[in-house]
């Protein structure tokens, strides 16, 4: 019996991760054609997306591929040829517009320090930023691997404007008992003339984000009032 019961706790815990993870993969499939030039995965890892591929095959219009990674992490990666970055300092002035398109995965939740480490995402790019970040998802931290942060459509949005970037794509999913993810594409306001498949994002149209979060129904399905 104990040992059903862990194995039905492994496929919850699971689903709270792997739900949310395929449908941004999904997400950035859509969308990674309309890019080209040299492309970086931001804190990447080994730039595996989890469901059996890498984010390079995603960009097959890319020039170059790199990937970044910080510390102990870039250690642990076993990547031959990364490039070593703290994202909460700023950024070498040789890091600064390198790269056409800046690509990161829930990385923001992980540093305090969230101003500087979006601002360095948008200094490094060229022409635009793609970014997937938590709305909401269950605690998960280890001693060297922080969770600080949740985001919300308005903050990514406000995040982007600071840097002269406007916001084009802001989408999410909303599974049930499922960590809820937002997809989310920022293009600089002087290169906004390259993408004309692309315009601005009204966040205040968007859906209700995690609409099951907190609802009537799941206060009666608790036995609350």
């Amino acid at each position: 019996m104990k040992e059903i019961l862990s194995k039905i706790n492994h496929f919850r815990v699971d689903r709270h991760f792997r739900v949310a993870r395929v449908w941004s993969n999904d997400t950035l499939k859509k969308y990674a054609d309309y890019f080209s030039g040299e492309i970086v995965n931001v804190s990447g890892w080994e730039d595996k997306d989890k469901t059996g591929g890498v984010y390079q095959e995603y960009f097959i219009n890319a020039d170059k591929y790199f990937i970044t990674n910080f510390g102990n992490h870039a250690e642990a990666s076993g990547q031959k040829e990364q490039i070593v970055l703290d994202l909460e300092k700023p950024i070498e002035q040789d890091l600064k517009e390198r790269f056409d398109i800046v690509y990161n995965h829930t990385t923001l939740e992980h540093t305090f320090d969230v101003r500087t480490t979006f601002s360095n995402l948008c200094q490094m790019a060229r022409d635009a930023v793609i970014i997937v970040v938590p709305f909401a998802q269950i605690h998960h931290s280890t001693e060297a691997f922080k969770d600080y942060w949740r985001f919300t459509p308005c903050a990514i949005e406000r995040l982007f404007n600071i840097s002269n970037y406007t916001l084009v794509v802001c989408e999410h999913n909303n599974n049930f008992n499922a960590a809820t993810y937002l997809f989310c594409i920022g293009i600089r306001d002087d290169m906004l003339y390259k993408y004309k498949d692309f315009s601005k994002c009204d966040t205040t149209a968007l859906p209700v984000v995690g609409r099951w979060i907190g609802s009537k129904l799941m206060s009666i399905v608790k036995g609350s009032k």
